[in-house]
């Protein structure tokens, strides 16, 4: 049988076009219809927001820290502005210093020089506690987001890298191969 199109004959045979309706109509009963199943996908934590910010936090607290251990503390006349052991409390520890910095000066000119106050702005809001926070809040920021917003990869390419250790052997030789897939 030939199929003829307005007067010239067709590029395709009988057989080719009842393969193509075949696979246009719809499963015989008892047959399913193939499914497009959505690829199992795995959720992480978005890996680069959690090591980025873990690195910021870090350096903010061990600047803080390291102040706090090793700077010197800030006297007039033998007296000790602030409490240097609150630069340890993450994140709020400089502002917390510097707040009862704040404080113990307030208390110490109005006491020694009441007639002679000197401006507040001169001793209360050291910028250093706030170039001590930010890298602490901006990090614990980041690593909180990279669980918070996780990502959803596929479960094959979530699980495509790995290592393994293989021993093998051979005439005369022992040795250990490591292999691994990205």
């Amino acid at each position: 049988m030939e199929l003829r199109h307005s007067g010239e004959r067709a590029p395709w045979s009988a057989a080719a076009v009842a393969a193509a309706i075949a696979l246009t109509l719809p499963a015989a009963a008892g047959a399913q219809a193939p499914t497009n199943k959505p690829e199992p996908k795995e959720t992480t934590p978005r890996s680069w927001l959690v090591v980025t910010g873990g690195l910021i936090f870090t350096i903010g607290y061990a600047w803080a820290a390291g102040t706090a251990a090793f700077g010197e503390p800030t006297r007039f006349d033998n007296k000790e502005f602030g409490s240097p052991g609150l630069f340890y409390v993450p994140i709020l520890g400089p502002i917390l210093f510097d707040a009862n910095f704040c404080a113990d000066a307030s208390d110490h000119y109005r006491d020694v020089e009441p007639n002679n106050a000197i401006d507040r702005q001169e001793y209360c809001g050291n910028i250093m506690a706030l170039f001590m926070t930010l890298p602490q809040v901006i990090g614990a920021s980041m690593f909180a987001s990279g669980f918070v917003f996780p990502q959803e990869l596929p479960m094959k390419a979530a699980n495509a890298g790995g290592f393994s250790v293989l021993p093998t052997s051979s005439p005369g030789q022992l040795r250990v191969d490591l292999r691994g897939t990205f």
